[in-house]
């Protein structure tokens, strides 16, 4: 039996370390009403100097903070490397190790190519022992253009559509067999000059449940034939689209699935992963509301089929430029954490251009909602490496010096500007946040809250905090019907000031949080 959702726990037992990246941690508290001293009951006489007392949270707001950016961590050193994009980063047994998409100086010159749309990316792999020094290795899986001495693992001649891999996601799978370890989600194509056959045959499987803008063809799919460099592919044809998958035993040699999983329409990156505690593959992809782009979600217990229509569970925010909307997901989870899920949205930015990343959360991988303080992962300055267009992958992962960093992809130039040129070709980097930072409760003034009722494993709390120059913390350990614990109490606490990711709470020099009786619940 699987365990219970975390929003379903009562009292809530975390695991792990915790962020504030919604209010689950926060009690939500109730109005009380008073005569005196005396709490007057909902169905009894309220005498009349009865008032109410807001016994709840106050002078507290939860905020996204802000990243440092860090790159580029890698160099385009490889013929095959015009640009270039992580789409999953892993830091498994001491080791971080990276699948980006490359996009090929021959992308650009599609007149001859065999593919369609100019679409010529590969997936191609990458280690490091720091997550800044990154070695790619001669695997010799794809040769190009008779190179056999390549990191090259996935995509042209290894993909059976005819397509090469776009707007991809992978993942590391717990739940399926060990020839199938680790999974691979794209975005697939053809030309397909019997569309109507190929509708016909899906609908044996899919029924009526496919996107109707991955079925477009003929004169209508001209837009769709033109290569990122402007030209149109003198193969072009009908077309067709779909979400294709493809599984491996170890990330590198991959296996492709020859059906569709879904027949939908998403060109930015496609993610999924498995969810334990929903017994289900879930995946997010890009869905369209009144003309603008959103993310949209799916489920399966089939990872080789999935819904074709994802439900839509974010929009860009309501307070953003009416024009804005979101270009890709960037879905992770943090570090060490099985319900702080977390995504990292590239909000577009129509009548500039640009991209900037905020931060949403989930704690049940279902139910999304924007974590305040606007954009988490800024633009740098104009010229700079990343101070033209700026999107987020996922994946999150801890780097050295107590920091998590996701990777981000960034160039000189707005996002639509032409990209055939050498100096718009971009670059790779890190977002990164001291651990435990990512987001924060912040008090301008004086604040207070208390946490619902939690179970612990272990006899010491600890705490993330900073103060400003006059500012402290006191903790008080309460029993579950809110009366304070004798010798934990706010008075007998030692105060906090300054700046630790790891203070442990005591109470006159005592640390553990276990009591002895008589306990507030002995009390006759």
């Amino acid at each position: 039996m699987r365990t219970p959702l975390p929003g379903q726990l009562v009292p809530m037992s975390p695991k792990g370390p915790q962020c504030f990246v919604d209010w689950r941690w926060v009690k939500a508290g109730f109005v009380g009403w008073y005569s005196g001293e005396t709490r007057i009951g909902v169905w009894e006489e309220a005498p009349s100097n009865t008032v109410a007392k807001p016994e709840g949270p106050f002078g507290i707001r939860l905020n996204a903070q802000q990243a440092k950016n860090v790159g580029p961590i890698m160099k385009r050193d490889k013929p095959w490397e015009h640009g270039y994009h992580f789409v999953y980063m892993i830091y498994d047994g001491g080791k971080y190790r990276g699948w980006y998409e490359a996009l090929p100086g021959d992308h650009f010159d599609n007149s001859d190519i065999a593919w369609p749309s100019g679409y010529g990316n590969l997936l191609c792999y990458a280690e490091s022992d720091d997550g800044f020094n990154w070695h790619k290795p001669e695997l010799d899986i794809f040769d190009y253009h008779g190179d056999t001495k390549t990191n090259i693992v996935f995509g042209r001649g290894l993909n059976p559509h005819g397509f090469a891999v776009h707007a991809s996601g992978l993942f590391k799978d717990p739940h399926g067999p060990a020839s199938e370890r680790y999974k691979l989600i794209y975005m697939s194509s053809a030309i397909n000059p019997n569309v109507d056959e190929w509708i016909t045959e899906n609908k044996k499987r899919f029924g009526d449940d496919m996107d109707p803008m991955a079925l477009r063809h003929g004169k209508g799919q001209a837009k769709l034939q033109l290569g990122v460099g402007g030209h149109l592919n003198k193969k072009a044809g009908p077309n067709t689209h779909w979400i294709a998958g493809a599984t491996s035993p170890d990330g590198l040699h991959w296996t492709p699935i020859a059906e569709p999983l879904m027949v939908h329409f998403s060109d930015t990156i496609n993610t999924a992963t498995w969810d334990e505690q929903r017994g289900k593959y879930v995946g997010y992809f890009r869905t369209w509301r009144y003309g603008r782009r959103c993310v949209g979600r799916a489920e399966t217990e089939d990872y080789r089929f999935w819904p074709s229509t994802p439900d839509t569970v974010l929009e860009a925010p309501l307070e953003n430029h009416p024009s804005d909307d979101i270009y890709t997901n960037a879905k992770g989870i943090y570090p060490n954490s099985n319900d702080t899920h977390l995504m990292f949205p590239a909000v577009y930015h129509r009548l500039d251009d640009s991209r900037e990343t905020y931060l949403a959360s989930s704690e049940d991988n279902v139910n999304w909602q924007w974590v305040p303080g606007g954009s988490i992962i800024k633009r740098g300055n104009f010229g700079d490496w990343d101070g033209g267009d700026l999107t987020a992958s996922p994946g999150i992962v801890p780097l050295s010096d107590n920091r998590i960093g996701v990777h981000i992809y960034a160039f000189v130039h707005p996002h639509k500007f032409p990209r055939g040129s050498e100096s718009n070709v971009g670059a790779a980097g890190w977002a990164t946040w001291q651990a435990g930072r990512l987001c924060a409760i912040t008090a301008d003034d004086y604040g207070e809250f208390s946490t619902p009722e939690l179970v612990f494993e272990g006899k010491e709390l600890s705490l993330n905090l900073k103060t400003r120059e006059a500012g402290a913390v006191r903790v008080e350990l309460r029993d579950e019907n809110s009366v304070p614990i004798p010798g934990h109490t706010f008075n007998d606490v030692d105060i906090f000031v300054g700046d630790n990711t790891d203070w442990r709470v005591s109470w006159q020099g005592k640390s553990c949080l276990l009591y002895t009786s008589p306990s507030p619940r002995d009390r006759g």
